[in-house]
Formats: structure tokens, sequence, C-alpha cells
């Protein structure tokens, strides 16, 4: 698959994504679990990691479908799936421990937050698929 191809499924997964977490923070008063899922430990950089997690998610997950699947190292590309996996996943659920607004989107919202962890998981079985089908020249 093309390059071009794999960066716009990538930012049209981000895109997406983006979308629901900035539907769920509700101007402020929802829940930042699913923008914190969406890009990682990003979010929790000073200054920046607010527009990050706001704007962010399409870019990350473009370059995620350009980067990984060029990994030419079958081992290092299964690295790279899984530790992309661990960081989209553990911040967000250490933060939802935590978070009294993500206790209030699982009573009001919880249709809403099941679409995004089924979109993040999604995104995450997509470029899986996409970076097995490398054609990998040794």
């Amino acid at each position: 698959m093309q390059t071009h191809i794999r960066a716009s499924i990538g930012f049209l997964l981000g895109l997406a994504l983006a979308a629901i977490a900035f539907l769920l923070a509700g101007a402020g008063h929802g829940t930042y679990v699913p923008m914190i899922a969406n890009v990682s430990v990003l979010a929790f950089i000073p200054l920046l990691g607010i527009l990050i997690a706001v704007l962010g998610p399409p870019f990350l997950w473009a370059g995620y479908f350009i980067l990984i699947p060029a990994i030419v190292s079958r081992v290092k590309r299964t690295v790279a799936l899984a530790l992309v996996t661990i960081f989209h996943l553990i911040p967000p659920l250490w933060l939802a421990f935590s978070d009294s607004a993500f206790e209030r989107a699982l009573q009001y919202q919880g249709g809403i937050l099941v679409v995004h962890g089924l979109a993040l998981t999604f995104a995450i079985v997509c470029l899986a698929y996409v970076s097995s089908r490398v054609n990998v020249r040794s």
C-alpha cells in the first residue's frame, strides 16, 4: 500500500478519534480521558499538551501509519505496535480511575465512550493490519 494512502487512512482515523474525544470533553465540563487515549503521553507536555490533545490526533495517527509499516524488521515492527497500544491504553486508564468527570461520563455518555473505545481499537487494529501487509525485502 502506498505511503500517501496509509497516511490518509491514519489521518482520517485520527480525525474521527479527535472529534469523538472533543465531544466527550464537553467544552471543558466533560472527561479528557479519550483525548489522552488519542495522543498518549504527549498530552502531558507542559503548555503544549492541550493543543496536541485537541489538534494532534490526525497527524499522530498519520505518522504511525507512515512510520510503523516502514520498519523493515518484523520484530521491531511488532514491538512498535505493542508500544503504541500500551502507550495509548495505560495513561488514559490511569487517569480514568482518578477522574470524577469520567465517572459522570460513564453514567450519562456511556454510549459515546463505547464508540470512542471501539474507534480506538479499530485504529490500532487497522494499523496492525496495514503493518502486517508490508512487503519486506531482505
